[in-house]
């Protein structure tokens, strides 16, 4: 028997899995100005990502609202481009998010 805990566990891994895998990262073979620099960076802080191989991330790329990359401040930071906003997390927590 399924509990709720146990299919709510299962859900958000798969939902946030999801959000990181490579078929929503943004297009590399994209072709114009600045096709590799991020739109956002989320720097400095803790996400929860569910990914075994990466449970706590520090910092974020984002581009055309879809992650770009997901990694330690340095790996980051090293993608920065001219109008790339950046957000400094003051170390906060960052936990997946569900949409119904």
């Amino acid at each position: 028997m399924t509990t709720r805990r146990t299919f709510l566990g299962g859900a958000s891994s798969l939902a946030f899995s999801n959000l990181f895998s490579p078929a929503n990262a943004a297009d590399p073979y994209q072709t114009g100005v600045d096709t590799m620099h991020p739109d956002l960076i989320l720097h400095n802080g803790r996400f929860t990502t569910l990914d075994r191989t990466n449970p706590n991330a520090t910092a974020v790329a984002i581009k055309d609202g879809l992650f770009l990359e997901v990694g330690s401040d340095s790996e980051i930071m090293a993608l920065v481009g001219s109008d790339t906003k950046i957000v400094d997390l003051k170390g906060k927590r960052v936990l997946p998010g569900l949409i119904d």
